[in-house]
This record gives structure tokens, C-alpha cells and sequence, in this order.
């Protein structure tokens, strides 16, 4: 990631013009048990994302970040988990993922959870 920034980023800055979309996971706000090197990582791409939005912000750059904190998507990789609530926390299929994804980006938010009521409901129990 911090690879592609240093090729992206400095032409997006001079021509500015740019939006820099970033996916991290709900694992990212909360911390969870026996994912400890997954939480680390999103938790990693949470902070680079805050301080590069602090930074284009503050030098008027006109380059937008987007962070975006799915819960669970369906893509096969991990095996499907048990969820306390599954009407309220069900898996996301990747299409849907990618159309809340767009959606997002297009509406001009700095951040989002997948389902959106995730991120809001996190920030106020924490």
C-alpha cells in the first residue's frame, strides 16, 4: 500500500485532483480474539488513512481519502463465522460490497462501515 502511494500520491497532489480509497475492516475499529496480526494490520491501514486525510486536508491539496471498514465479505478466503445477531450481521456478497464501495466514493465519504449502521453504532459504544 505504501508503495503505491509513493507512485500515486505526488501526481495526484500536482494535479490536484485525486481520491485515494482504502479498505480496512471492522476488525480495524474493534480489536478481536485470536486475530491478533489481522486486527494489527487494519488498525495500521485505519491510522495511515487518518493521517493522510489530516495531511491532504490541511495542505488543500485536493486529494479525498476514503476509508471503508467492511464487516464480513463472503469471498471464500476465510471460513463463515457464527454471528451472535445473523439477521443483523449477515455476510455481504462481494458485489454488494463493491456496489456499496462505489456508492460511498461517489457520495464523498471519508469513511464507512459495510453495513453502515456498523461504524456509527461502534463509535458510540466505545
Amino acid at each position: 500500500m505504501l508503495q503505491i502511494l509513493q507512485a500515486f500520491l505526488p501526481s495526484m497532489i500536482d494535479s490536484n485532483h485525486g481520491h485515494v480509497v482504502c479498505i480496512s475492516s471492522m476488525c480495524g475499529v474493534a480489536g478481536v480474539k485470536d486475530m491478533v496480526p489481522y486486527c494489527t494490520s487494519k488498525f495500521a491501514v485505519s491510522g495511515l488513512m487518518d493521517s493522510l486525510g489530516e495531511e491532504m486536508r490541511a495542505y488543500a491539496t485536493g486529494v479525498k481519502v476514503t476509508t471503508v471498514y467492511p464487516f464480513y465479505v463472503d469471498t471464500g478466503m476465510a471460513r463463515d463465522p457464527a454471528f451472535r445477531f445473523p439477521l443483523l450481521f449477515s455476510a455481504v456478497s462481494p458485489t454488494q460490497a463493491a456496489s456499496d464501495i462505489i456508492q460511498g466514493v461517489l457520495r464523498g465519504y471519508t469513511e464507512f462501515s459495510i453495513p453502515k449502521i456498523l461504524l456509527p453504532a461502534q463509535r458510540i459504544i466505545r
